[in-house]
């Protein structure tokens, strides 16, 4: 059985609180907010969600994640270059916008419910858990107005309960959408989002947290968006979900490579995962985020909650 080991984030040394104080300040010449590709974010996930499948023990779940975002690749590739309604007007204007994309602009994507029908369309006929094929099912019975309240639901404009099940698919189709509109922004004209430590482009809270490789990065941290997989600078050692910079904690499964360690909060109780891509180049931001529900499980078992849901996770019907 996989064991936590507890990494050297926690802040009981001089040298870390030094750490914290370099961090807080702007990354100097790396980019605040950066944007996802419209094409081939999808694909490239579904290559790896299918590479790290071989031999994991969650290996089915994982090949169906991977055909979700190979229909995800499809359903944007479907949308065309054309430019989106109402995104152009979006942006405009003296002001710089907050969060653009946030739950208002669902009006602006009248057809999503269509791009939920492709990509149901498109995995219909492959593997997948018995959970996800009963909840497919059950999709094709539900009315458009049903579907539209779930959708503004998972957005944050209304607090009305989504069916679980039936969630992932819904998720997966408004992911198409929002990657689509975030790619028309313009990163150096978004203004941080009003919520504390929520994506500038739609105002969602971070699902995990990146360093990147690359020098002009200056490995400085960045929150990455479940949505809309835009990323925007957060310093280091500090709680995406309170603010917090007191009981900062590292922890890490023992026997991987460290690429991927969790940073929990000792004030609010929640954690992110923290993807070192200088250490491992190959992780992607979601699949290898799925790939380690291990580490998910050993923190839940010490009574962190995660700040945002594992995606493509199917609840088990009442």
């Amino acid at each position: 059985m996989a064991e936590l080991m507890q990494g050297n984030g926690q802040k009981t040394t001089t040298g870390e609180f030094l750490l914290e104080r370099q961090e807080v300040a702007s990354p100097d010449d790396a980019p605040r907010v950066i944007l996802a590709p419209r094409r081939g974010l999808f694909g490239r996930r579904a290559e790896r969600l299918g590479a790290i499948s071989e031999g994991h023990s969650l290996g089915p779940f994982l090949r169906f994640a991977a055909a979700l975002c190979r229909a995800q690749e499809d359903a944007i590739g479907a949308l065309g270059e054309r430019t989106l309604p109402g995104i152009a007007s979006a942006v405009t204007g003296d002001e710089a916008p907050s969060a653009p994309l946030g739950p208002q602009a669902l009006a602006l994507n009248p057809d999503w419910g269509d791009t939920l029908g492709a990509v149901a369309a498109w995995i219909e006929g492959i593997e997948m858990p018995e959970a996800a094929r009963r909840a497919l099912k059950r999709l094709r019975t539900i009315d458009r107005r049903v579907l539209n309240a779930w959708a503004a639901a998972l957005l944050g404009e209304v607090s009305d309960p989504v069916d679980p099940v039936l969630a992932p698919f819904v998720k997966a189709a408004l992911e198409v959408h929002w990657v689509a509109m975030a790619s028309k922004l313009e990163a150096a004209r978004l203004a941080p989002a009003r919520e504390r430590g929520a994506c500038p482009s739609c105002g969602h809270a971070p699902a995990v947290a990146v360093m990147h490789a690359e020098p002009r990065y200056n490995r400085a941290r960045y929150l990455f968006c479940g949505l809309c997989a835009t990323e925007w600078y957060m310093a280091r050692i500090k709680c995406s979900n309170c603010l917090d910079t007191g009981g900062i904690t590292y922890y890490g499964l023992q026997g991987q490579a460290g690429g991927i360690r969790a940073e929990t909060c000792g004030n609010c109780r929640t954690y992110l995962k923290v993807l070192d891509l200088e250490k491992e180049p190959q992780l992607d931001l979601v699949a290898d985020d799925l790939a380690t529900i291990a580490l998910d499980l050993k923190l839940a078992e010490q009574g962190m909650q995660r700040a945002t849901p594992l995606p493509f996770v199917f609840a088990a019907p009442a």
